[in-house]
Protein backbone atom coordinates (compact mmCIF):
# COMPACT_ATOMS: atom_id res chain seq x y z
CA UNK A 1 0.00 0.00 0.00
CA UNK A 2 1.16 3.54 -0.65
CA UNK A 3 -0.10 7.03 0.06
CA UNK A 4 -0.93 9.72 -2.46
CA UNK A 5 1.52 12.18 -0.92
CA UNK A 6 4.33 9.62 -1.03
CA UNK A 7 3.61 9.07 -4.71
CA UNK A 8 4.02 12.78 -5.33
CA UNK A 9 7.64 12.56 -4.25
CA UNK A 10 8.52 10.06 -6.99
CA UNK A 11 8.90 12.79 -9.59
CA UNK A 12 10.60 15.55 -7.58
CA UNK A 13 12.73 18.31 -9.09
CA UNK A 14 11.60 21.70 -10.39
CA UNK A 15 8.63 20.13 -12.15
CA UNK A 16 7.38 18.45 -8.99
CA UNK A 17 4.13 20.40 -8.69
CA UNK A 18 2.85 19.75 -12.21
CA UNK A 19 4.20 16.22 -12.38
CA UNK A 20 2.84 15.32 -8.97
CA UNK A 21 -0.62 16.53 -9.98
CA UNK A 22 -0.59 14.25 -13.01
CA UNK A 23 0.86 11.40 -10.97
CA UNK A 24 -1.73 11.71 -8.22
CA UNK A 25 -4.56 11.94 -10.74
CA UNK A 26 -3.81 8.57 -12.33
CA UNK A 27 -2.79 6.94 -9.06
CA UNK A 28 -6.08 7.93 -7.46
CA UNK A 29 -7.93 6.50 -10.44
CA UNK A 30 -6.33 3.15 -9.80
CA UNK A 31 -6.50 3.25 -6.02
CA UNK A 32 -10.12 4.35 -5.84
CA UNK A 33 -11.34 2.38 -8.87
CA UNK A 34 -13.08 5.53 -10.05
CA UNK A 35 -13.41 7.24 -13.40
CA UNK A 36 -12.06 10.61 -12.31
CA UNK A 37 -10.13 11.91 -9.34
CA UNK A 38 -11.69 15.33 -9.78
CA UNK A 39 -15.04 13.80 -8.88
CA UNK A 40 -13.80 13.56 -5.28
CA UNK A 41 -15.54 10.25 -4.87
CA UNK A 42 -15.44 8.35 -1.61
CA UNK A 43 -12.23 6.26 -1.49
CA UNK A 44 -12.65 2.55 -2.06
CA UNK A 45 -10.44 -0.18 -0.57
CA UNK A 46 -7.03 -0.39 -2.22
CA UNK A 47 -6.94 -3.02 -4.96
CA UNK A 48 -3.90 -4.49 -6.69
CA UNK A 49 -5.45 -4.09 -10.12
CA UNK A 50 -8.42 -2.42 -11.72
CA UNK A 51 -9.81 -3.33 -15.13
CA UNK A 52 -6.79 -5.63 -15.45
CA UNK A 53 -4.48 -2.60 -15.25
CA UNK A 54 -1.86 -2.97 -12.47
CA UNK A 55 -1.59 0.02 -10.15
CA UNK A 56 2.07 0.57 -11.08
CA UNK A 57 0.82 1.17 -14.64
CA UNK A 58 -1.31 4.06 -13.39
CA UNK A 59 1.76 5.55 -11.74
CA UNK A 60 3.84 5.07 -14.89
CA UNK A 61 1.13 6.58 -17.09
CA UNK A 62 1.00 9.78 -15.07
CA UNK A 63 4.76 10.04 -14.65
CA UNK A 64 5.33 9.54 -18.38
CA UNK A 65 2.61 12.02 -19.28
CA UNK A 66 4.26 14.64 -17.07
CA UNK A 67 7.46 14.20 -19.07
CA UNK A 68 5.72 14.20 -22.46
CA UNK A 69 6.17 10.49 -23.14
CA UNK A 70 2.52 9.40 -23.13
CA UNK A 71 2.51 7.95 -26.65
CA UNK A 72 5.33 5.56 -25.72
CA UNK A 73 3.39 4.32 -22.71
CA UNK A 74 0.18 3.92 -24.68
CA UNK A 75 2.01 1.93 -27.35
CA UNK A 76 3.59 -0.40 -24.81
CA UNK A 77 0.39 -0.87 -22.81
CA UNK A 78 -2.26 -1.04 -25.52
CA UNK A 79 -5.73 -1.37 -23.95
CA UNK A 80 -6.96 -4.96 -24.17
CA UNK A 81 -10.64 -4.01 -24.60
CA UNK A 82 -12.93 -1.02 -24.97
CA UNK A 83 -13.58 -0.74 -21.23
CA UNK A 84 -9.83 -0.41 -20.68
CA UNK A 85 -9.60 2.02 -23.60
CA UNK A 86 -12.20 4.28 -21.98
CA UNK A 87 -10.35 4.08 -18.68
CA UNK A 88 -7.01 4.94 -20.31
CA UNK A 89 -8.55 7.91 -22.15
CA UNK A 90 -10.26 9.28 -19.04
CA UNK A 91 -7.10 8.78 -17.00
CA UNK A 92 -5.18 10.72 -19.60
CA UNK A 93 -7.82 13.46 -19.72
CA UNK A 94 -7.62 13.76 -15.94
CA UNK A 95 -3.88 14.21 -15.90
CA UNK A 96 -3.93 16.59 -18.88
CA UNK A 97 -6.56 18.74 -17.21
CA UNK A 98 -4.41 18.96 -14.09
CA UNK A 99 -1.50 20.10 -16.24
CA UNK A 100 -3.67 22.84 -17.74
CA UNK A 101 -3.69 21.28 -21.23
CA UNK A 102 -7.41 21.78 -21.87
CA UNK A 103 -7.50 21.02 -25.60
CA UNK A 104 -5.59 17.77 -25.13
CA UNK A 105 -7.83 16.81 -22.21
CA UNK A 106 -10.95 17.39 -24.30
CA UNK A 107 -9.52 15.30 -27.13
CA UNK A 108 -9.00 12.51 -24.59
CA UNK A 109 -12.60 12.91 -23.40
CA UNK A 110 -13.74 12.50 -27.00
CA UNK A 111 -11.64 9.33 -27.31
CA UNK A 112 -13.23 8.05 -24.10
CA UNK A 113 -16.72 8.72 -25.45
CA UNK A 114 -15.91 6.71 -28.59
CA UNK A 115 -14.55 3.84 -26.49
CA UNK A 116 -17.68 3.86 -24.33
CA UNK A 117 -19.86 3.66 -27.44
CA UNK A 118 -17.82 0.73 -28.75
CA UNK A 119 -18.02 -0.94 -25.35
CA UNK A 120 -21.82 -0.62 -25.49
CA UNK A 121 -21.90 -2.18 -28.94
CA UNK A 122 -22.88 1.01 -30.72
CA UNK A 123 -20.98 3.15 -33.18
CA UNK A 124 -20.20 6.80 -33.55
CA UNK A 125 -22.51 9.23 -35.28
CA UNK A 126 -22.17 12.71 -36.67
CA UNK A 127 -24.13 15.31 -34.71
CA UNK A 128 -26.32 16.07 -37.70
CA UNK A 129 -27.82 19.33 -38.88
CA UNK A 130 -29.15 22.04 -36.63
CA UNK A 131 -32.91 22.35 -36.56
CA UNK A 132 -32.80 26.10 -36.97
CA UNK A 133 -35.15 26.59 -34.04
CA UNK A 134 -34.48 29.47 -31.73
CA UNK A 135 -33.13 29.19 -28.21
CA UNK A 136 -35.95 28.77 -25.73
CA UNK A 137 -37.69 25.95 -27.58
CA UNK A 138 -35.45 23.28 -26.13
CA UNK A 139 -33.22 20.62 -27.66
CA UNK A 140 -35.11 17.88 -29.48
CA UNK A 141 -34.49 14.65 -27.53
CA UNK A 142 -37.26 12.79 -29.38
CA UNK A 143 -35.06 10.54 -31.56
CA UNK A 144 -33.31 9.29 -28.40
CA UNK A 145 -36.19 9.30 -25.90
CA UNK A 146 -37.21 5.86 -24.65
CA UNK A 147 -39.72 6.64 -21.87
CA UNK A 148 -42.93 8.66 -22.18
CA UNK A 149 -43.86 11.14 -19.47
CA UNK A 150 -47.24 9.43 -19.06
CA UNK A 151 -45.79 5.91 -18.95
CA UNK A 152 -45.72 3.93 -15.67
CA UNK A 153 -42.16 2.81 -15.04
CA UNK A 154 -39.54 2.17 -12.34
CA UNK A 155 -41.84 1.45 -9.44
CA UNK A 156 -45.24 0.36 -10.64
CA UNK A 157 -48.72 1.67 -11.33
CA UNK A 158 -49.21 5.44 -11.44
CA UNK A 159 -45.49 6.04 -11.05
CA UNK A 160 -44.89 8.49 -13.90
CA UNK A 161 -44.25 12.12 -14.75
CA UNK A 162 -47.69 13.03 -16.09
CA UNK A 163 -47.69 16.10 -13.86
CA UNK A 164 -44.58 17.41 -15.60
CA UNK A 165 -46.24 19.82 -18.02
CA UNK A 166 -45.64 23.39 -16.98
CA UNK A 167 -42.31 24.52 -15.58
CA UNK A 168 -41.50 27.83 -13.94
CA UNK A 169 -38.91 30.16 -15.41
CA UNK A 170 -35.37 29.10 -14.52
CA UNK A 171 -32.51 31.35 -13.39
CA UNK A 172 -31.29 33.06 -16.56
CA UNK A 173 -34.78 33.60 -17.97
CA UNK A 174 -35.29 30.34 -19.87
CA UNK A 175 -37.74 27.46 -19.43
CA UNK A 176 -37.24 23.75 -19.87
CA UNK A 177 -39.59 22.09 -22.35
CA UNK A 178 -39.69 18.43 -21.24
CA UNK A 179 -41.44 15.86 -23.38
CA UNK A 180 -40.53 12.18 -23.49
CA UNK A 181 -37.15 11.52 -21.94
CA UNK A 182 -33.99 9.40 -21.86
CA UNK A 183 -33.54 6.74 -19.17
CA UNK A 184 -30.28 4.80 -19.22
CA UNK A 185 -29.50 1.43 -17.69
CA UNK A 186 -28.18 1.17 -14.15
CA UNK A 187 -26.74 -1.59 -12.01
CA UNK A 188 -30.10 -3.19 -11.24
CA UNK A 189 -32.31 -1.41 -13.75
CA UNK A 190 -31.87 -2.87 -17.24
CA UNK A 191 -35.50 -3.09 -18.43
CA UNK A 192 -38.60 -0.92 -18.40
CA UNK A 193 -41.91 -1.91 -20.00
CA UNK A 194 -40.21 -5.07 -21.28
CA UNK A 195 -37.64 -3.00 -23.23
CA UNK A 196 -33.89 -3.02 -22.79
CA UNK A 197 -32.55 0.32 -21.60
CA UNK A 198 -29.59 1.80 -23.50
CA UNK A 199 -26.32 2.55 -21.76
CA UNK A 200 -25.47 5.65 -23.79
CA UNK A 201 -26.69 7.85 -26.63
CA UNK A 202 -25.06 9.10 -29.79
CA UNK A 203 -24.55 12.80 -30.43
CA UNK A 204 -27.76 14.78 -30.06
CA UNK A 205 -27.58 18.10 -31.96
CA UNK A 206 -28.26 21.31 -30.08
CA UNK A 207 -30.39 24.08 -31.53
CA UNK A 208 -27.29 26.06 -32.37
CA UNK A 209 -23.66 26.38 -31.25
CA UNK A 210 -23.99 27.08 -27.53
CA UNK A 211 -21.80 28.93 -25.09
CA UNK A 212 -24.23 28.23 -22.26
CA UNK A 213 -26.60 25.31 -21.83
CA UNK A 214 -28.75 23.75 -19.12
CA UNK A 215 -29.86 20.18 -18.53
CA UNK A 216 -32.81 18.74 -16.62
CA UNK A 217 -31.64 15.54 -14.94
CA UNK A 218 -32.47 13.04 -12.21
CA UNK A 219 -31.62 9.51 -11.08
CA UNK A 220 -33.73 6.50 -10.22
CA UNK A 221 -33.74 2.98 -8.78
CA UNK A 222 -31.72 3.54 -5.63
CA UNK A 223 -30.77 0.86 -3.12
CA UNK A 224 -31.78 2.46 0.18
CA UNK A 225 -29.26 0.41 2.18
CA UNK A 226 -26.21 1.47 0.14
CA UNK A 227 -24.10 4.54 0.85
CA UNK A 228 -24.22 6.21 -2.56
CA UNK A 229 -23.04 9.74 -1.74
CA UNK A 230 -20.44 10.91 -4.30
CA UNK A 231 -20.78 7.88 -6.58
CA UNK A 232 -20.32 8.86 -10.23
CA UNK A 233 -23.27 7.29 -12.07
CA UNK A 234 -22.68 8.64 -15.57
CA UNK A 235 -21.34 11.42 -17.77
CA UNK A 236 -22.71 14.19 -19.93
CA UNK A 237 -20.45 14.83 -22.93
CA UNK A 238 -20.66 18.10 -24.89
CA UNK A 239 -19.07 18.10 -28.34
CA UNK A 240 -16.97 21.16 -29.14
CA UNK A 241 -17.53 22.96 -32.41
CA UNK A 242 -15.04 21.44 -34.83
CA UNK A 243 -15.66 17.91 -33.55
CA UNK A 244 -12.21 17.26 -32.11
CA UNK A 245 -12.88 17.49 -28.40
CA UNK A 246 -15.54 17.10 -25.77
CA UNK A 247 -16.37 18.61 -22.41
CA UNK A 248 -17.26 16.02 -19.78
CA UNK A 249 -19.67 16.73 -16.91
CA UNK A 250 -19.59 13.84 -14.41
CA UNK A 251 -23.00 13.01 -12.93
CA UNK A 252 -22.30 12.53 -9.23
CA UNK A 253 -25.05 11.28 -6.96
CA UNK A 254 -25.55 13.63 -4.05
CA UNK A 255 -23.58 16.44 -5.74
CA UNK A 256 -25.29 17.44 -9.00
CA UNK A 257 -27.91 14.72 -9.45
CA UNK A 258 -30.36 13.15 -6.98
CA UNK A 259 -33.22 10.65 -7.00
CA UNK A 260 -36.48 11.83 -8.56
CA UNK A 261 -38.29 10.64 -5.41
CA UNK A 262 -37.50 12.83 -2.43
CA UNK A 263 -36.49 12.54 0.35
CA UNK A 264 -33.73 10.73 -1.50
CA UNK A 265 -32.34 7.35 -0.50
CA UNK A 266 -28.80 6.06 -0.40
CA UNK A 267 -27.53 8.10 2.57
CA UNK A 268 -26.88 11.28 0.63
CA UNK A 269 -27.07 15.01 1.21
CA UNK A 270 -30.35 16.37 -0.14
CA UNK A 271 -30.28 18.73 -3.11
CA UNK A 272 -29.95 22.45 -2.31
CA UNK A 273 -32.82 24.65 -3.44
CA UNK A 274 -30.75 26.22 -6.22
CA UNK A 275 -30.29 22.81 -7.87
CA UNK A 276 -34.02 21.98 -7.96
CA UNK A 277 -35.74 22.89 -11.23
CA UNK A 278 -39.16 21.30 -10.64
CA UNK A 279 -41.22 19.80 -7.82
CA UNK A 280 -44.34 17.67 -8.34
CA UNK A 281 -46.08 14.45 -7.35
CA UNK A 282 -47.80 11.31 -8.58
CA UNK A 283 -50.16 8.88 -6.79
CA UNK A 284 -47.50 6.23 -6.23
CA UNK A 285 -44.98 8.62 -4.69
CA UNK A 286 -47.66 10.31 -2.59
CA UNK A 287 -48.75 6.92 -1.19
CA UNK A 288 -45.17 6.34 -0.03
CA UNK A 289 -44.94 9.91 1.37
CA UNK A 290 -42.53 11.15 -1.26
CA UNK A 291 -42.47 14.16 -3.58
CA UNK A 292 -40.99 14.32 -7.07
CA UNK A 293 -38.07 16.56 -7.96
CA UNK A 294 -35.97 17.16 -11.06
CA UNK A 295 -32.64 18.94 -11.05
CA UNK A 296 -30.81 21.53 -13.11
CA UNK A 297 -27.20 21.39 -14.30
CA UNK A 298 -25.85 24.50 -16.03
CA UNK A 299 -22.70 24.75 -18.13
CA UNK A 300 -20.95 27.79 -19.55
CA UNK A 301 -17.94 28.04 -21.87
CA UNK A 302 -14.93 29.84 -20.45
CA UNK A 303 -13.33 32.89 -22.03
CA UNK A 304 -11.88 32.03 -25.43
CA UNK A 305 -13.36 28.52 -25.47
CA UNK A 306 -15.25 27.21 -28.49
CA UNK A 307 -19.01 26.67 -28.19
CA UNK A 308 -20.52 23.18 -28.08
CA UNK A 309 -22.79 21.78 -30.78
CA UNK A 310 -24.09 18.44 -29.50
CA UNK A 311 -24.59 16.42 -26.34
CA UNK A 312 -24.46 12.78 -25.34
CA UNK A 313 -25.20 11.00 -22.07
CA UNK A 314 -23.59 7.75 -20.89
CA UNK A 315 -24.31 5.54 -17.90
CA UNK A 316 -21.51 4.04 -15.83
CA UNK A 317 -23.96 1.22 -15.11
CA UNK A 318 -23.95 1.71 -11.38
CA UNK A 319 -26.76 2.37 -8.98
CA UNK A 320 -28.74 4.58 -9.44
CA UNK A 321 -29.51 5.03 -13.17
CA UNK A 322 -29.19 8.46 -14.84
CA UNK A 323 -32.09 10.25 -16.59
CA UNK A 324 -32.03 13.21 -19.01
CA UNK A 325 -35.42 14.93 -19.17
CA UNK A 326 -34.62 18.04 -21.21
CA UNK A 327 -31.79 20.21 -22.53
CA UNK A 328 -31.84 23.90 -23.29
CA UNK A 329 -29.53 26.20 -25.22
CA UNK A 330 -29.41 29.32 -23.08
CA UNK A 331 -27.13 31.35 -25.37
Amino acid sequence: EFGWQALAQIVGGDRADQSASALLAAARLGVEARFSALEETTPAPVAKTWKDVPLPAAVQMAESLAFGQWDDVLASRAPSNDANAAWFALARAEALARLGRRDDAEAANFDAWKAIRRQHGTGENAPGFFSGSSAGEGVDLTPWANVKRTEDWAGGQNNNLSSLEEMSEQPGGYRFHPRDFILLAGKSLRLTGGRMLPRSTGWIPLNRPAREAAFLVAACYVDVSEHLQDHCIGSLFLLRKGGRGAVRIPLIYGRNVWDWWTPSSGYIKEAPDEAVAWTGDNPNATYHRHKLKLYRIQWEAGPGEAPVVALSIASHVRRPAPMLMAAEVVR
